[in-house]
């Protein structure tokens, strides 16, 4: 879903936009208001904006110079105006610009509809164009990579280099009294498909990269790495000085910079799943520090973006937000016997996600091996059996706060410590613990799930006197606007905006009870500009005006 900017100083025309593009049926757009160019800009600094529709002669700052600003954020941004001014010069500026169209105000909703339709049409091309620009380039990054790769995972794992990490930026591009601190940047990939070769996830995870590197943006410095076959690592530099993310000290900041990428990365993971069915999670730590202070950002991000959240693939976390949030919990089970390693991962990806099938018969092939082992070597099968039971005793324990429904199952799981005599009775206990585990995870997640669902709702009542966008509705629970979006209609089987549509109409039913107030008060309330807008929407809701439905009342009476 691509989201549409609408600016224009006049009420009257804005609203009717707003209506236009809201309504339309093909192509679902994310549309956001604003009524003047230091307000869009304001929306630009902390939201991707895609495609701009705006007036071009609006006071203080014109069309045309507010376009500057928001082109620097978002370089790829198509532009639409729309004027009542024919004037060649204002054309010709605009154009300049690489204005997509120029629209007089007098023509007709059609034409302005096809304009925004061709603008999506180019930005699918664009990024169908990057893709496969990415993917021939990956074969001649390989090799580089590796190399990479293993200095990255020393240097994270606490070992000390012979040189300094600021080495590996790009040259030349030092500025004197440059601010040296670093932002980590995390990202997780989870496959789509649980049979993804080891070859084919570091390819994918290459063209993730050559993706970042097309959005991310011209003022930062980043240096990259694929860490492991799922997790990739950026380590990002910014030049101070800047207008737009410098202090009043002259330093950096920042939170602003953290905000921005976040923008950045809803991008990354839109172009994932649409081109290549992965999703990905992202932690940006916070706050940035010198390079000594990485290793402990990076165990730090890790365990917010591991195997517990597999459930929501495409979170952007930034680290101001990981203290207190419930629905970020999980710890990650570091197990270093290689043999068994992979299992046990599938196994507790598997109990993550309460998938009872592929974990009970991953516990039944893991019960086999440690059979067979024992027999084998039992030192061994002993060290292996407690890195099994390891696993259950994390899963009881991955939730802060005491959950009554956890201690049958860590009573039951006592029973297990000891490396069993019958092993046939050993796998009935451990595949009723892990039933038992699975539904517990399972009521977690609804628990879970209606919580955020009430807090999207009690944002949405609490406001139901404004324009609300997707994008401030996922700011205030910390989702990304198009995840937020599929997540909704997933969890409750209807539109967020449908939700919203109905809370206002409830509202606005309540408050036409109230036969003295008036209707044009009752539309200011409800975060409608105009009477008109307020009626159109009552009556596409109910098939009446607000007028004839307060006569239906006083009829009934």
């Amino acid at each position: 879903m691509y989201r549409l900017l609408i600016v224009d100083d006049e009420p009257v025309i804005l609203e009717g936009l707003v209506q236009l593009f809201e309504q339309l049926d093909e192509p679902k757009l994310d549309v956001c208001q604003a009524y003047s160019p230091g307000e869009a800009i304001e929306l630009a600094k902390r939201t991707k904006i895609d495609i701009v529709l705006s007036d071009i002669r609006m006071p203080g700052k014109t069309g045309l110079q507010m376009i500057d600003d928001i082109v620097f954020y978002w370089p790829d941004c198509r532009i639409i105006f729309l004027t009542g001014y024919s004037e060649f010069d204002y054309i010709y500026t605009a154009f300049q610009k690489n204005v997509e169209s120029f629209i007089l105000k007098t023509e007709e909703d059609s034409v302005v509809i096809a304009a925004v339709r061709s603008a999506v049409g180019k930005l699918d091309s664009e990024l169908n164009e990057r893709m496969l620009a990415e993917q021939a380039e990956v074969r001649n990054r390989e090799m580089n990579e590796l190399l990479k790769a293993e200095t990255i995972r020393a240097f994270l794992a606490g070992e000390r280099l012979p040189h300094s990490i600021h080495d590996w930026f790009p040259t030349g591009q030092e500025r004197e009294g440059a601010d040296r601190s670093i932002l980590l940047l995390v990202g997780r990939v989870i496959d789509s498909s649980s049979e993804m070769g080891y070859a084919a996830k570091l390819k994918a995870l290459t063209v993730v990269r050559g993706l970042f590197d097309d959005l991310f943006p011209r003022w930062l410095l980043a240096e990259s790495a694929v860490y492991d076959s799922s997790t990739l690592v950026w380590l990002v530099r910014c030049y101070p000085g800047d207008e737009r993310f410098g202090s009043a000290d002259g330093a950096v900041d920042w939170p602003g910079v953290a905000a921005h990428l976040r923008g950045v990365l809803e991008a990354v993971q839109n172009g994932c799943r649409d081109t290549l069915d992965l999703h990905i999670s992202f932690a940006i730590t916070g706050p940035a520090v010198h390079e000594e202070g990485i290793p402990d950002l990076f165990r730090q991000a890790q365990s917010f973006i591991g195997p517990s959240l597999a459930r929501e693939p495409s979170l952007v976390v930034i680290g101001a937000h990981w203290e207190g949030a419930e629905w970020l919990g999980g710890k990650l089970i570091s197990l270093d016997l290689q043999p068994f390693k992979q299992r046990v991962k599938q196994l507790e990806q598997a109990l993550a996600e309460a998938d009872e099938a592929r974990a009970a018969a991953l516990c039944r092939e893991l019960l086999t091996r440690l059979k067979e082992q024992m027999l084998a070597n039992p030192w061994t099968g002993t060290e292996l059996y407690y890195e099994f039971a390891l696993l259950y005793f994390a899963k009881l324990g991955d939730v802060e706060g005491e959950d009554a429904r956890r201690v049958p199952l860590r009573l039951q799981l006592l029973t297990l410590l000891s490396v069993p005599k019958d092993w046939g009775k050993a796998e009935e206990d451990w595949l009723r613990l892990t039933s038992e585990l699975c539904a517990l995870q399972q009521s977690r997640e609804y628990d879970r799930e209606q919580k955020i669902i009430e807090r999207v709702h009690r944002f949405v009542d609490d406001n139901i006197g404004r324009h609300l966008s997707l994008a401030q509705i996922a700011e205030a629970v910390y989702f990304n606007p198009s995840y937020l979006s599929r997540y909704y209609k997933r969890i409750t089987g209807r539109n967020l905006f449908d939700y919203i549509n109905g809370s206002k109409a409830d509202a606005a039913c309540a408050l036409l009870e109230n036969h003295q107030m008036k209707i044009q008060d009752i539309a200011m309330k409800l975060g409608f500009e105009s009477a008109s807008y307020f009626t159109t929407f009552f009556r596409k809701m109910f098939g009446r005006s607000p007028q004839e439905y307060r006569e239906e009342l006083q009829n009934r009476k």
